[in-house]
Formats: structure tokens, sequence, C-alpha cells
């Protein structure tokens, strides 16, 4: 099966993506072709829900394939990455790259430019950084979020307690 995905051309956001059957992607110009992406482009249906959200008035838009096995510029069961990751709606073409985003999740989250991945300003914990006490196995800090307003990860410790992550240490939040 091969995935495409439709983009708003007015901003380049990623719609929505559909699968197509690989015959019809060989006999359509091939893969990752122009001509393969017009034949998408041709025959699938407008989606209802996209034509409400956008007030009655389907916007203009076109057809990228991308690689379900693609994240960050890495293929997942080693194959050849296409396009950095892949998409889902909210996420971002890229035509300078030719690659999509990751989805901003938060303002305040930054673009890396070498894997197109939105990032916190504070790296997300490691799982060895997730260890409460690195000693016993049994003790961890369970991620919940991102903190928006305070700038650090949240997590839940084992022993019951809200905890935060600045980047460096956990403190309880009381």
């Amino acid at each position: 099966m091969a995935h495409f995905a439709e983009i708003k051309s007015s901003d380049n956001l990623v719609l929505r993506v559909n699968v197509k059957k690989d015959s019809d992607v060989e006999a359509n110009g091939g893969e990752y072709t122009t001509e393969v992406e017009q034949w998408v482009a041709n025959n699938t249906p407008q989606c209802p829900i996209i034509k409400a959200e956008q007030g009655g008035t389907y916007p203009e838009t076109f057809w990228k394939q991308c690689s379900y096995n693609t994240r960050l510029g890495v293929h997942l069961l080693d194959g050849t990455p296409k396009r950095f990751n892949y998409p889902s709606p909210g996420s971002y073409w890229k035509n300078d790259v030719e690659g999509f985003t990751t989805v901003k999740h938060f303002d305040s989250w930054v673009l890396d430019n070498s894997t197109l991945e939105y990032k916190a300003p504070v790296d997300r914990p490691t799982d060895e950084q997730r260890k409460q006490n690195p000693s016993d196995e049994n003790t961890w800090y369970e991620i919940t979020g991102w903190d928006e307003e305070n700038q650090y990860w949240t997590g839940t410790g084992t022993d019951g307690n809200n905890y935060s992550w600045n980047g460096t240490t956990w403190t309880q939040i009381v």
C-alpha cells in the first residue's frame, strides 16, 4: 500500500493521509512521481469533513506521497528514508527540503531542521533520566506531558507524587 498526504496549497498544512493500491501507483507513473501524485489528486474525492471545516468551500490542495516507515529522517525497517516523517493532520509539508514536519504541539516548540521534528525547549527525559532511583529498577517517573506555562515536562513517580523535569533534575510539584 502507498500513502499520500493531501496538503492545503495556501499554507502547506497536511489535511489528511490516504492509502492507494501499489498496482495503481505503478500504473500511474510509479512511486514518488508527480504523475502518480496528480493521479491521486484526480481520483480521490473531496473529504466532506474538510469542506465543512473550511466553511463549505474546499481548499485548493495538492498531494505528496509519503513513507509510512520513515520517522525523523530514519527508515524504521532499514530501508531508504523518504520525506523525513510520516505526516498526520496538523503537520506541514516543507517544499524546500521535500519533507514533512511533525505536528507542533505547543507554541514554544521549535523546528529541528535536521529531522523536521518540533521539539520542546527542554529535552524530554531519556529512559535513564526517568529512573527515580538508579539502583532500583522498579522506581521511575512516568511522563504525563508538557507544561507550556511553566516550560517543563511533568511526570508521576512510582511513589505516587507529581514531578517536573527541567532538563537536569526532577522536582516534586507541591
